[in-house]
């Protein structure tokens, strides 16, 4: 008799436990709101991220706004805009939602087309002349400034005799990999370019260039099919990595990104291109941030 109640009661506890279902809470969390960008900011160059952090496998992203634009990635959104050509700031509400529960990511354009120091090219904003000692630049376009090393926040000089920005002398070939941060010797509010931001000086088809002389210094004439902007980058030459020796001064100039590749130029031609001497010294021509 104890046996059969033992399994009577075994049985209608395993029927209740049965029907106990546990129905986890839904989260949703974002993270990066708001997300400021300037008036002259480009969809092809300029993007942010926000994060989203959610237990509900197919959230979803909607934008209120046409000119805002975004891509939605496995736990990020990676948001664009479109240059903001009215004369007011504009304001877009991406929606994430997820399950019953929704977020809010207010994204801000202000109306502002200008950059101190700075000139719009094909949707980048450019320094007008190159950095000169770590955090400044040089007080004409057509001066060489300094020349700068992959990593190194240690300038080398444009002319003979050879110095760093150090007051030194000894040369160093060991080559790098990418640029940190905490080396980019950039002036405050400025940064190396991307190799996407280098490379479109290169688009010829929004960007035209023109080898051509400033006060006697040779270099190329950056200007923009659309808004007629243009910029100069001077022919500075390079630093041999095996020698220190400073070479094709007024011929050639190269300028650096954040990784391998840099821009290139020639009285001939413009181009974009890693050749993996990292350990030359180069030029650079710095990104406005934003």
């Amino acid at each position: 008799m104890r046996t059969k109640i033992a399994y009577v009661l075994l049985v209608a506890t395993v029927g209740i436990f049965s029907r106990c279902v546990w129905t986890e809470q839904e989260v949703l969390y974002v993270e990066g709101s708001p997300l400021s960008f300037p008036g002259w900011a480009s969809s092809k160059f300029s993007e942010k991220v926000f994060y989203v952090n959610t237990n509900v496998s197919n959230w979803q992203v909607n934008c209120n706004e046409t000119w805002c634009n975004f891509t939605k990635n496995d736990n990020t959104v990676t948001v664009s805009v479109t240059e903001n050509t009215t004369k007011s700031s504009r304001t877009a509400i991406i929606t994430v939602s997820a399950g019953n529960l929704s977020n809010f990511v207010n994204v801000v354009q202000t109306a502002d087309q200008t950059k101190v120091n700075g000139v719009v090219i094909n949707g980048v904003c450019w320094a007008t002349c190159n950095v000169d000692r770590p955090g400044t630049f040089t007080t004409r376009p057509e001066d060489a400034g300094m020349l700068y090393q992959m990593n190194r926040k240690m300038g080398w000089s444009s002319t003979d005799p050879i110095i760093n920005s150090n007051g030194g002398t000894t040369w160093d070939s060991t080559p790098d990999s990418y640029w940190e941060k905490t080396n980019d010797p950039s002036p405050v509010g400025w940064h190396l370019p991307t190799s996407t931001e280098i490379s479109s000086l290169d688009d010829t088809e929004n960007v035209a260039n023109e080898w051509t002389p400033v006060n006697g210094k040779n270099g190329i004439k950056f200007t923009d099919k659309t808004t007629g902007n243009s910029i100069f980058f001077p022919a500075v030459g390079y630093r041999s990595s095996n020698d220190s020796y400073l070479r094709n001064v007024n011929t050639q100039g190269f300028y650096w990104s954040t990784t391998s590749v840099n821009l290139t130029i020639e009285s001939t031609r413009v181009y974009c291109a890693s050749f993996g001497l990292t350990g030359y010294a180069y030029s650079i021509r710095s990104v406005a941030d934003y």
